[in-house]
């Protein structure tokens, strides 16, 4: 039980981080689309 909830805590935690990242980029992405 344990190593599953911290798996899953460890997981949501990157996954966050991760679609932060990948948000700012297309964000980025949209304007300079939008821009041009």
């Amino acid at each position: 039980m344990a190593k599953t909830l911290i798996s899953r805590l460890l997981g949501s935690e990157l996954s966050s981080q991760y679609e932060r990242r990948v948000g700012q980029s297309n964000r980025f992405r949209r304007k300079t689309m939008s821009g041009h």
